[in-house]
């Protein structure tokens, strides 16, 4: 299996992997589901259940917003489309 496949099926998981710290490893899962959560309930993102389903949902968010600055030609700042 490729890393590119890995990272479709769960892109939280290469997120993780790509922490280097075990510090950072060990907190970022919590301090990622109080940022998701927030999201959830300011109706960003559709559930606030697990954070693997809401991770994949924000990578969507994310790639949405970046393909519409994209489309509008705001390459500089592609969250200001939101």
């Amino acid at each position: 299996m490729s890393n590119l496949t890995l990272g479709e099926e769960n892109p939280l998981q290469m997120f993780l992997y790509a922490l280097r710290a075990p510090e950072s490893k060990r907190q970022y899962p919590r301090r990622l589901k109080v940022f998701l959560d927030y999201l959830a309930d300011k109706g960003e993102l559709k559930c606030s259940s697990s954070l693997e389903y809401q991770w994949k949902e924000f990578t969507v968010l994310i790639s949405a917003l970046q393909t519409m600055a994209n489309d509008t030609g705001d390459k500089n700042n592609f969250l200001s489309c939101h």
